[in-house]
């Protein structure tokens, strides 16, 4: 018999239509998303998900989404050399190849929200693929065009490729409909990002064939997972709609995760919009303008502002991370920033320091496919992930799983070296924020350098300054047409065109290349020149182009002449994608700090600059580039996506143009142009920083702030307050203020008048039941058409009632059968009132241990829960947190998978690195090569003694990088008694034998002689026929090893003991074995330096060695206990009484009695007891 399963089913057709995305076949009413379950021949609605008060929660939710797909056009196209090849053109996708030389066939891109407290669990796309009508054109003959590298701008065309491999095989390609180039969070909302093969072709045969229509399956699995950075706000709301194919998923969005930073600098009580981060020297200093200046500026745009500096974040435990890689000051500060977003609400974040010298703060170094080692601040904007799950010296390079697509928060720098640099900059950035001058803000300015391709610098300016649904220059459509997922980009005459009153003056534009229309010049030194004037005459306000440039170039002009010949007096605003002109590294410091720090009212307020590689087209302005400097220009003026003239901040077009190109990211696999400007384009200034339109409003009055507890104890009185602002030119009278209840106004206030450029707070009350709400607050001026709408209403979810949250979970990746296991979670009460809440451990939904706990408002208690495996496989662990009567739980769960092994013994894991944080090499090792450990920290625990470290099967003692107290005495008498007794160690340390070399334990013990300290070689092979080291090469400087041998030591076998493996090239060994009285395996180099990529050579390498040493089996004798929790609640000053039996066999006969009592207190730690009677 079948089990009907339960799905909840979004239907909903895409078509492609002139760039706009039409809903067909999805029914949305009040929020509620219909769940249906099929039961094999009916279809029938059961239940509801997502109304107000709580609902039903399903296991499977599917999407399933229809795309239509017009047939291809194919199109003959002759090259210089004579060659004929076909390109194949489908609406709505762009053109791409598997590699620079191989076929160049349609994508499709999407970006689709996932619904809340699901995880993606596979992706079905199915359809069926007609044969393309060829009309005439032998495919054979005229193959389909070829894939050509990207060009750097500035560079010559590379040579034609054609990869005949791919050209003469049978095989269709691509081989697959489809890749998830991965599920990303935005903001704590999930994002699929897919791209699609409509089109497939054989080389060979010549044919093509092309799918009509498909069908996308996405099949997600209810987990209750809630991202840590969701912070249900309506900013981070609209902001996630406007990236996202089916925004109104977005509904399925309600209680937010725990945002409760473990300790760190920021306390959840205060509150920090805009934070600084500089170095302590610069955070106070006394200058014409200062940082008080910009605090104050913020503070009257409403966002409250403040100086963190580096030393402080540094110096802060809870930043530090005990794996090396994730522990230099750049994760620190990455860390900094998730503190600052969860406690404080922080959403913009200034870097105020250069790349190097005194002020440094170091950015990431991040590697796409054509160039390594590219500042990027997105390490510090995008917080999910860790750009390095693979472990290696490369951040951000493709294939990395780690690297996260989408902001949390919007970032800039200003790359400064010393406190007149801040004051410089300061004094223009505060000069264009007060400026009220319509003939000053309405200047933009356009330049287009010489390429020297056949897509000149004016097509690609002309790409940024008219709105459009194409590609243009001479060919647009070489890479393939335009595709649909963008829809209609803004540009300034888009602008001009539906602001009357409000224009931009779009006249000044200079090219280097036989003009455009609109445009002059027509040689280098023309348009130099020409923009030259405008520049000194005030006529220029934003500035975007391309040309030639580098550190110490922009826009065809080197730094020291912007300097010299450059003189306006009111600063402007420069995008330039040419190459490398945001390069921090530069020598002299380059054009960079020309633009911002030469003078306080010469040249630039702010920069978008590269600091790689900018990327063009030979033919038209399809690259990277180009796309997000026009990206950049459509937030602003399209005001579906910014939300009007108050969201024109620099962070916020930045990191949308970024946001918006995820589905880029893995384009153009030869040279990674599309992740190396994700990546190396940056924002130069204030984030916040607000643009202005040409013309201040007549009307407008906005709800900046809305203040509302998003947790409330139902029946309660509370208090909701708004913050409104008059930017407008004019005085208004009789202002209606609405507080609206899930879409109704319950209440409302009017303002008789509020005078122009001032701001008012108003404050209701309100009473709510048990349930969760839509909060907004509305304002109008009856009788008065405003000029911007967006800003009128500001809404936020309020829960009333119970709200309890699994809010993370840390379960053991391995578990051993027949030992105690811990299971820790953090049990958030998210709620207004204290809860007593009941926490269940189940492993396979069968309950192993069960406590309840008294948890605080607005608090978080971690608990540890105990499971004894029985027996070997890989089990689902669950915590679930249950209280009563909770509105809203689908956060109350978390899930994860632990896999049980039969255990090959018990080892004792030396932690002798002298501070440092190598222990998770080790640790991860002898999990995974099936060995549990008892970690002993040498520093903080002493030396074990041999009695101690016998009660083990075996001792693993590693040294890290010291090199002056490896072994000091106590640890050679404590070893040397140890191994006297028949003891087994694994000793390992790059500098063990530099420092005890004369110690007559190396000869006698160790049984290696030193022969040198640095070996300078980095790959071994293993001695053959050697147990442990027979067939395999390891390598110590690279993948995801610790990186961190410098000396590694070359050694030889003495006194009996044999090679285990050998330095490739030299006579030095860099490991040996000994079996006697004792075993001992000892490696002159660090065992944690083994590369471990793709083969897991470190786990193997673990294992053949703990074998070695006599394990392979264990019989166990672990610690029982029954019940496996202590688990009372009584009131403070009570007494009760328990028993709990302790033993190390279950079936032991004898009682061990403990009495313990306390007073005045409700929370106890037990640390030890000595049983009054029997023995353990």
């Amino acid at each position: 018999m079948l089990t009907p399963v339960s799905k909840c089913i979004y239907n909903r057709t895409f078509f492609q239509n002139g760039g706009k995305v039409i809903n067909n076949n999805f029914e949305k009413i009040a929020k509620v998303l219909v769940v249906v379950l099929f039961l094999m021949t009916a279809a029938i609605p059961v239940a509801v998900i997502g109304a107000s008060g709580g609902g039903e929660t399903e296991t499977n939710i599917h999407l399933v989404y229809t795309i239509p797909f017009t047939e291809p056009v194919l199109k003959e196209n002759t090259l210089f050399n004579n060659a004929t090849f076909t390109t194949v053109n489908m609406y709505g996708c762009i053109n791409m190849g598997q590699g620079p030389g191989t076929p160049e066939l349609p994508v499709y891109s999407a970006k689709i929200l996932l619904p809340y407290g699901t995880e993606l669990e596979d992706v079905t796309i199915s359809g069926t693929s007609v044969e393309v009508m060829n009309r005439g054109i032998n495919l054979q003959e005229k193959p389909v065009m070829p894939y050509q590298y990207p060009v750097p701008i500035g560079h010559e065309a590379p040579p034609f490729i054609m990869d005949e491999n791919t050209y003469t095989s049978a095989g269709i390609i691509p081989d697959t409909l489809y890749d998830v180039v991965g599920v990303d969070y935005c903001r704590g909302y999930a994002i699929l990002t897919l791209n699609i093969y409509p089109v497939t072709y054989n080389p060979l045969e010549g044919t093509l064939f092309y799918y009509p229509e498909l069908t996308v399956d996405i099949s997600t699995k209810q987990t209750g997972y809630i991202n840590q950075f969701f912070r249900n706000i309506p900013d981070d709301r609209a902001w996630v709609m406007q990236l996202v194919v089916n925004p109104e998923v977005a509904d399925t969005y309600h209680a937010r995760a725990t945002l409760d930073y473990p300790g760190g600098i920021c306390d959840p009580s205060d509150h920090y919009d805009y934070v600084i981060i500089t170095k302590a020297f610069l955070a106070n200093f006394q200058a014409a303008y200062n940082w008080t200046d910009l605090i104050n500026q913020k503070q009257m745009e409403g966002l409250a502002a403040t100086v963190v500096t580096v030393e402080d974040i540094i110096n802060t435990p809870a930043y530090w991370n005990t794996d090396p890689l994730f522990n230099d000051t750049t994760a620190k500060i990455r860390e900094f920033c998730k503190d600052a977003y969860t406690d404080w609400g922080t959403q913009y974040v200034l870097i105020a320091g250069d790349q190097d010298g005194p002020a440094a703060i170091p950015r990431r170094l991040m590697d796409y496919a054509y160039e390594s080692n590219v500042e990027s601040d997105l390490y510090w904007s995008n917080l999910d992930n860790t750009f390095n799950s693979d472990h290696d010296n490369d951040w951000g390079e493709e294939g990395d799983t780690g690297f996260d697509l989408y902001s949390e928060l919007y970032i800039g720098s200003i790359p400064c070296d010393e406190a007149q640099d801040i004051s410089n900059w300061l004094k223009k950035q505060i000069f264009y924020t007060d400026a009220m001058d319509k003939d000053y803000l309405d200047n933009a300015a356009f330049y287009g350098g010489d390429t020297g391709w056949s897509c000149q610098g004016d097509d690609f300016i002309d790409f940024t300054l008219y709105g459009t649904n194409d590609w243009l220059g001479p060919d647009p459509h070489n890479d393939g047409p335009w595709p649909s997922w963008l829809g209609f980009l803004y540009g300034f005459d888009t602008w001009n065109n539906s602001n009357p009153g409000m224009e931009f003056n779009t006249s000044v534009r200079w090219t280097a290349e036989p003009p455009n229309p609109g445009w002059q010049g027509g040689s280098e030194s023309a348009a130099i020149a020409g923009l030259k004037n405008a520049i000194n005459n005030d006529l220029v306000t934003f500035i975007f182009g391309i040309a030639h440039a580098n550190s110490g170039m922009s826009l065809d002009v080197y730094d020291d002449d912007w300097e010299s010949d450059y003189h306006n007096t009111k600063p402007f605003f420069i995008h330039d994608y040419g190459c490398h002109c945001g390069d921090m590294d530069a020598s002299d410091d380059g054009v960079l700090h020309s633009m911002l720090f030469h003078s306080d009212t010469e040249l630039a307020f702010g920069c978008v600059y590269n600091t790689g590689y900018g990327w063009g087209n030979l033919g038209s302005t399809n690259s990277s580039s180009a796309l997000q400097q026009k990206l950049f220009v459509d937030y602003l003026f399209n005001t579906s996506k910014s939300g009007g003239t108050m969201n024109w901040q620099l962070g916020k077009a930045q990191a949308f143009s970024k946001d918006a190109m995820a589905p880029t990211i893995n384009w153009d696999p030869s040279y990674g142009t599309w992740r190396g400007i994700i990546e190396s384009c940056l924002l130069f200034g204030d984030p916040a920083q607000l643009l202005k339109p040409p013309l201040v409003p007549e009307h407008n009055i906005g709800i900046q702030t809305l203040s509302v507890p998003d947790h409330v104890n139902p029946g309660e009185l509370v208090y909701i307050n708004a913050t409104l602002v008059n930017t407008g030119k004019n005085n208004e009278s009789n202002v209606h203020v609405s507080l609206r209840i899930n879409g109704t106004e319950i209440d409302s206030i009017t303002i008789p008048s509020f005078q122009k450029h001032t701001s008012q707070d108003v404050s209701f009350i309100w009473i709510p039941a048990l349930g969760w709400y839509n909060v907004a607050i509305n304002v109008t001026i009856p009788g008065v058409s405003e000029n911007v709408t967006i800003d009128n209403e500001k809404s936020t979810v309020v829960i009333a009632g119970p709200d309890v949250a699994v809010s993370s979970l840390s379960a053991p990746p391995y578990a051993s059968v027949g030992v105690m296991s811990r299971v820790e979670a953090d049990i958030a009460n998210l709620g207004a009132s204290d809860e007593m809440v009941t926490v269940t451990l189940k492993v396979n939904n069968t309950v192993v241990d069960i406590i309840t706990i008294w948890v605080e408002n607005h608090h978080t208690e971690h608990i540890t829960l105990v499971w004894n495996p029985s027996s070997e496989g890989t089990y689902p662990v669950t915590v679930t947190a249950e209280v009563a009567g909770e509105v809203y739980a689908g956060n109350n769960e978390r899930s994860a998978d632990v896999e049980v092994m039969i255990s090959q013994g018990f080892v004792l894991l030396v932690d002798d690195d002298d501070g440092d944080s190598y222990e998770s090499y080790f640790e991860n090792a002898l999990m995974a090569a099936g060995y549990i450990y008892e970690y002993w920290n040498r520093d903080s625990q002493g030396c074990p003694d041999a009695s101690y470290m016998a009660a083990h099967m075996a001792v693993v003692w590693f040294t890290g990088d010291d090199y002056t107290s490896t072994l000091v005495t106590e640890d050679i008498n404590a070893l040397s008694t140890y191994l006297d007794n028949g003891g087994k160690l694994f000793i390992t340390g790059q500098d063990i034998g530099y420092d005890i070399r004369t110690d007559p334990f190396y000869a006698n013990y160790l049984h290696a002689i030193y022969n040198v300290d640095d070996t300078n070689i980095f790959q071994l092979n293993g001695i053959s026929g050697d147990p442990i080291g027979d067939g395999l090469t390891i390598e110590i400087s690279s993948g995801d090893g610790a990186n961190n041998q410098n000396y590694p030591d070359g050694i030889s076998p003495t006194g009996g003991s044999t090679a285990v493996f050998q330095y490739q090239g030299s006579s030095h060994y860099g490991a040996v074995k000994y079996e006697g009285v004792y075993k001992v395996v000892y490696f002159g180099f660090g065992f944690e330096a083994i590369d471990s990529n793709n083969q897991g050579l470190r786990t193997v390498v673990m294992q053949r060695v703990l074998n070695w040493l006599g394990g392979g089996s264990m019989n166990t004798s672990d610690v029982t206990l029954d019940d496996m929790n202590l688990d009372f609640m009584i009131p403070q000053g009570a007494s009760t009484s328990g028993t709990v039996t302790i033993g190390n066999d279950a079936n032991a006969s004898a009682d061990l009695t403990f009495d313990i009592s306390f007073e005045s207190s409700r929370d106890v730690d037990w640390i030890s007891a000595a049983p009054s009677n029997g023995t353990l």
